[in-house]
């Protein structure tokens, strides 16, 4: 719940959760994918205190040692 209220930041267009990607052991349990319009959305989002929150609930409640954290930016069409 904390991951989707993301969509209430005015940057964010679209949140999409993924649980249990894959059947292999090194496949991922889930993944986040936020969308924002545009690079400067994104940039303030990331830099903000909502997905800061956010992001703390979210490692309290998974194993951190595992969870690796790619941002990056992709263009779209």
């Amino acid at each position: 719940d904390t991951v989707t209220s993301l969509e209430e930041a005015s940057e964010v267009q679209q949140v999409i959760i993924g649980k249990n990607i894959g059947t292999l052991s090194t496949d991922f349990d889930g993944i986040v994918d936020i969308r924002c319009a545009d690079r400067a959305a994104a940039e303030k989002l990331l830099a903000g205190e909502h997905y800061a929150q956010a992001m703390t609930r979210l490692g309290e409640v998974t194993q951190y040692e595992w969870t690796a954290r790619l941002t990056h930016v992709m263009h779209g069409l």
